[in-house]
């Protein structure tokens, strides 16, 4: 504590030279007031302007707000009082000169302040200092103003009254029973008490648990207490302020006692010498005390204050030196960008991205380890027109990726090779395989003609004798009208030049085949280097030229089409469409960003300041990244994004507020000190509320999005210095330009403004039945474990994924054990095999057919119907073919008799194409080329099927001990143990979540020690999920104590997070009535909200609690820099909408609708429940004040 003399030279308080006043001054005020005695103090502006503003009104005596009166005295002359301890031994008349006097200077002060207004300089360090001795500030000149009019009311004597009184405000410490301290030193004895009314400070007004404390001998109403502080300097005056509900009632009884004295006490000279207070002086303490304890301005005390202060300073010091902090800030972040192009690298790793202790993930690595055969890393989809000709294909594609040995390290296919093809009539049911005999044996003449002459003739033989047999009513055994339409196909392209389908397909076993069997698959297990991104590129770029080279390439007439799927290739096409359209979207949103941004700040020049230092922020945390975890994963590699909007918030509001000050006249480095020392504890609240945000991912077992949060808060907190360091240093930079402050005063936007305000009370129940209603709604939210889902459908693995996914038998989402033995396995099958959801379970015992003895003895038998076809022969000549089109052109003819239409359409048009053929060969110079064509075209694959009838007729005994070693590493584990696989029942729709789940939720009910990837999506959904509500819990937390102990207030913290709870209830019941669904892509969406919404928050509070004066917080800086803000994001993550990509389109709707409904409820219903919140403290300031003047006059 220390003396300080208040402007010795400044003529308001010549009158006055004694005056003295002991200030401890808290919060941001503690320069406020100069302690070097004999020194003009250097007054803030917002400190004297704050005063004046706020020093308004009846009951103002000489700047002190509230009504000071000592008991007994008369209570029309507060400020008699106050003049009377120093005035004790002075006349009436010698007191009414003395006011006389100090009017007089007073006027003479204004009337020089008029004369030499032009003179005012500014210090560095952006306090307002007069360049002559005695020339006040703007602010003083309005103190001075109400000096004058409570003078007049100030002329009556007071009575007479001896003492000294010394006043020290002491700020509120941060307890859970805050207590704030006034202490008044004084004697003991002979002393009377004085009244300050609530009005007196703000900080006593709407507290509960007001407890009144003295010691060192001192009464209080005729009471000693033993709480008080005793310093040994003088005795204190305790005021104790507790956040309690205890006592209500002492807020409506006494507030304040002091004890003033009619005579100096003993003591007054060891407690350090008596000071008088009055006029200007008692006015700024009160104005520091009221700073420090006042709930209206409850950031400008402790913690928060010193952030102001500490801003302020550091900007001022940026802006003395402002070239030289660019040049040192760019070079760094050179070399940081440096340091993170050598350092950061990638992991392409998805195994990576969530943490490998969790139960379900040790279970996947057993099996993995386990088993030598590949998954589903890749998948080469192979469909064909038929069984036979996609089983050929799939054949030729493995056999030629097999060669791979540097880019694979398995390649296997499914249900395939030379063992499936020799025994696969023994895996048919023993019905089906007689089945297969009674249409051999009905075919039987076709066969023998198909294996006398395999050729274009002896097919147009066989086809003129089937079309008779059916004009005669024979069963031919096929579909003869299909089999003309497919010729009639292969004929046209030879007409063409062209190949064409096999127009024979599975005619000769296909029908006892299934459908599933026309679709083939090879798995591949790739040798990938997760260090780079796109690692399965040249993989990928193999399988798709050994494709083409196979003559099974896109646009094909092979009737053959081949498609990659598989984790790896939809993660490939994932990036690769990201990528793409990304840049788009980034691009797009840029430009929204840069329009909006440039329509609210108004100056290309602040502009280029604000985006230079994002550019800076992204450096800085990219090398972090590197830093701290030296690599980037598929989620956190997103975080450039974030930080271009969490860090353009962060400058959108500083810029904003440096265009509002100077938009009022201030110069660039008084804009710049002032922007800092009052945006300094909210900007710094804001950073930590969004760095919270995201670092609360970091301890959840989501290792993908733990390092993006990790980043991402890092992020936040690089922004916040580089908004506070580098973006003021290229403000002060050049020409000092005034931006141009875009103001909401068009007459529509005014309406709107006052809005929340006039229909305050319906927007509040509103909100409450909203609140009430989207709670009702919440728990109907489902999260969708499907990640294809996410994808873009029009990309060639995710169609062909789907399709694998519709089919029972090659659905990718199965459900595998390891058990000990076969025995085991076959115990669980049949377990499995009950439930309703399980379609077929597959052992190693599935793979020897059962019934091998019957079967041998009916494919004994269809032996017999097949003959043996002789060595291959050369072709036809042309006379040949053509004789024999000719034979089949008029048995076409005769098929017009029967009584069957579509046949009669069908033998019609193969007889117009054939006619077309026959002009293409007249008018050809050489004939040689479409006659091979049509050989080629029409025979088809009947040869291959007849020699693999064949080769099937003679399977081999299939036991466990015969089963091909391919086959076994796929059931057997390398310590063998055996697997157990379970299908999904065909009837369930799996990208719907509640099916999935049914699924999983019925098979591990029978045994949980389950692994496989529908186990692992569903797993990794409850993880994902699980972390995300883990996330928003400690973020909902964290920040709140966060704000308690910034704000020392809980209703102001309630405030801030009100707003925010209501648009995410309304986000997710939107989600519900729209049918949307949390996933992978848009679950990180709330926690988001919490970390950017909260920040909205604080800033409105801050900027309401801080001016209680201003009553429409809507019209500042700081509501214009919310909406801004949330503006970009929108318009950011809104392009995202757009999107093909449906997990990019997932997050940019949620994002958009929830940081649309966030900017509504912060700006709509926020200043609702702020209009409520100081009419309430309105009538219960009214309500004490009555109190404390009826106990006063008590």
């Amino acid at each position: 504590m220390a003396g300080a003399v208040l402007p010795r030279g400044d003529d308001v308080l010549r009158g006055l030279p004694e005056l003295r006043v002991a200030v401890r001054a808290p919060g941001r005020h503690r320069d406020a007031l100069d302690a070097r005695p004999h020194q003009p103090a250097r007054v803030h502006p917002q400190l004297l302007g704050a005063a004046a503003d706020r020093l308004v009104g009846d009951r103002v005596e000489l700047g002190l707000r509230g009504d000071l009166r000592r008991r007994g005295a008369d209570r029309r002359g507060g400020a008699r009082e106050l003049l009377g301890g120093a005035e004790a031994d002075d006349a009436p008349a010698r007191r009414a000169a003395r006011l006389d006097e100090l009017a007089r200077h007073v006027r003479e002060r204004l009337e020089r302040r008029q004369r030499l207004a032009d003179h005012r300089v500014h210090a560095p360090d952006g306090l307002v200092r007069d360049d002559r001795a005695g020339h006040a500030s703007r602010a003083e000149q309005r103190v001075a103003l109400r000096i004058l009019q409570n003078v007049e009311r100030e002329r009556r004597p007071p009575p007479r009254a001896h003492g000294l009184l010394e006043v020290l405000p002491v700020a509120i410490h941060g307890t859970p029973r805050s207590w704030a301290k006034l202490a008044l030193r004084h004697a003991p004895d002979s002393a009377v008490g004085l009244w300050v009314s609530p009005l007196a400070f703000g900080s006593l007004r709407g507290k509960r648990g007001v407890g009144l404390r003295a010691g060192c001998g001192a009464r209080v109403r005729g009471r000693r207490s033993p709480s008080a502080r005793c310093a040994g300097n003088g005795c204190s005056v305790a005021i104790g302020v507790r956040s309690s509900r205890a006592r209500p009632a002492a807020v409506r009884r006494i507030l304040l006692i002091l004890r003033a004295l009619r005579e100096p006490p003993p003591n007054w000279r060891r407690c350090g010498g008596g000071v008088a207070f009055g006029g200007v002086a008692f006015a700024g303490v009160a104005l520091v005390s009221g700073e420090a304890l006042s709930q209206d301005s409850g950031q400008s005390h402790g913690f928060g204050a010193s952030i102001d202060r500490a801003a302020a300073r550091w900007v001022a010091a940026v802006d003395r030196r402002p070239a030289w902090v660019v040049v040192l800030v760019l070079a760094a972040t050179l070399g940081a960008g440096v340091y993170a192009a050598r350092n950061l690298g990638v992991n392409a790793d998805p195994d990576a991205m969530i943490s490998g202790s969790l139960p379900f993930r040790e279970r996947e690595r057993d099996f993995q380890r386990s088993f030598r055969a590949a998954w589903d890393e890749m998948l080469v989809v192979v469909d064909g027109d038929s069984a036979s000709s996609a089983g050929r294909a799939a054949d030729a594609i493995a056999e030629r990726l097999a060669r791979h040995e540097d880019l694979f390290a398995k390649v296997q296919l499914m249900g395939g090779g030379p063992f499936f093809r020799r025994n696969a009539l023994l895996y048919l049911e023993l019905d089906e395989l007689e089945e297969l005999a009674d249409r051999l044996a009905t075919v039987q003449p076709f066969l023998a003609e198909i294996a006398r002459d395999a050729s274009a003739v002896g097919i147009s033989d066989l086809l003129a004798k089937a079309v008779d047999a059916q004009r005669d009513g024979t069963d031919v055994g096929m579909d003869l009208g299909a089999a003309l339409d497919k010729v009639r196909t292969s004929v046209a392209a030879a007409a063409r030049g062209e190949a064409a389908p096999d127009p024979w397909g599975d005619a000769l076993i296909g029908g006892s085949m299934s459908e599933d069997a026309r679709h083939r698959v090879i798995a591949i297990r790739p040798r990938a280097d997760f260090e780079e991104l796109l690692f399965a590129e040249p993989a990928i770029a193999a399988i798709r030229a050994d494709v083409a080279e196979l003559g099974y390439g896109p646009g094909n007439e092979s009737g053959i089409r081949v498609r990659l799927t598989g984790s790896a290739v939809l993660n490939y096409e994932e990036l690769i469409v990201v990528e793409t359209q990304g840049k788009m979207l980034a691009l797009a949103a840029l430009t929204l960003f840069t329009a909006s941004v440039y329509f609210a700040l108004r100056s290309w020049r602040v502009l280029f300041a604000l985006v230079t230092s994002l550019v800076a922020s992204l450096v800085w945390t990219n090398a972090f990244a590197a830093a701290a975890i030296g690599h980037l994963n598929q989620v956190s590699a997103t975080f450039n994004v974030l930080i271009v909007g969490l860090g353009g918030e962060l400058g959108i509001h500083v810029c904003m507020r440096y265009a509002e000050l100077a938009a009022k006249g201030r110069s660039r480095p008084q804009a710049l000190a002032e922007t800092g020392g009052t945006m300094g504890s909210a900007l710094f609240s804001s950073a930590v509320t969004t760095a919270i945000g995201f670092l609360v991912f970091f301890p959840t077992d989501y290792r993908g999005v733990a390092e993006l949060g990790l980043i991402a808060g890092a992020g936040v907190v690089i922004s916040l210095v580089s908004s506070l360091t580098l973006l003021p240093a290229l403000l002060s930079l050049g020409a000092a330009e005034r931006p141009r402050f875009a103001s909401a005063s068009l007459p529509a936007v005014a309406k709107l403004r006052h809005v929340p305000i006039v229909y305050a009370r319906p927007i509040r129940w509103v909100a409450f039945a909203l609140a009430l209603g989207s709670l009702a709604l919440v728990p109907q939210a489902d999260f969708d474990h499907n990640p294809v889902n996410l994808r873009d459908p029009n990309t060639e693995s995710v169609q062909a994924f789907e399709d694998l996914l519709a089919r029972s038998s090659t659905s990718p989402w199965t459900v595998d054990w390891i058990v000990p033995d076969l025995e085991a396995a076959k115990a669980l099958a049949r377990e499995l095999d009950e439930l309703d959801v399980v379609e077929r379970t597959m052992t190693l015992a599935d793979f020897v057919p059962a019934d091998q003895e019957e079967k041998r003895a009916v494919l004994d038998t269809m032996a017999l119907l097949v003959p043996i076809p002789p060595p291959a022969q050369a072709p036809p000549g042309a006379a040949a073919q053509r004789a024999a089109l000719a034979r089949l052109d008029e048995a076409l003819g005769r098929a017009q008799d029967t009584g069957d239409a579509a046949f009669q359409a069908s033998a019609a048009r193969l007889r117009e194409t054939l006619a077309e053929f026959r002009k293409t060969l007249d008018s050809a110079p050489d004939r040689a080329p479409y006659l091979a064509r049509l050989q080629s075209n029409v025979v088809g694959s009947l040869r291959e099927q007849l020699d693999e009838l064949l080769d099937s007729l003679e399977p081999d005994v299939v036991t466990l001990e015969t089963l091909p070693p391919e086959l076994t590493e796929i059931m057997v584990a390398i310590d063998g143990r055996q697997r157990v696989t379970a299908y999904p029942k065909q009837d369930l729709d799996l990208n719907e979540p509640r099916e999935l789940d049914r699924f999983i939720d019925g098979v591990m009910a029978v045994s949980p020690d389950g692994t496989g990837p529908a186990v692992n999506i569903i797993e990794w959904g409850r993880v994902t999920a699980g972390a995300m509500q883990q996330a928003m819990g400690i973020g909902t937390l964290a920040t709140a104590i966060f704000l308690f102990f910034l704000w020392r207030n809980l209703w102001d913290t309630a405030l801030a997070f009100f707003p925010l709870a209501l648009a995410g209830l309304v986000t997710v019941a939107t989600m519900v009535l729209a049918g949307w669904h949390f996933d992978f892509a848009n679950v990180i969406v709330l926690p988001m909200l919490l970390g950017m919404g909260i920040d909205n928050g604080v800033h409105l509070v801050h900027r309401h609690r801080t001016n209680p004066d201003e009553h429409d917080v809507l019209a500042s800086s700081t509501a214009r820099a919310v909406f801004f803000a949330a503006l970009t994001t929108i318009l950011a993550f809104g392009s995202l909408a757009f999107a093909p990509h449906r997990g990019m389109a997932s997050l940019g709707r949620m994002l958009t609708l929830g940081v649309g409904l966030t900017l509504i409820s912060y700006v709509v219903v926020l200043p609702a429940v702020l209009a409520w919140d100081d009419q309430r403290a309105k009538r219960r300031a009214a309500r004490t004040a009555a109190a404390a003047e009826a106990e006063a006059k008590a």
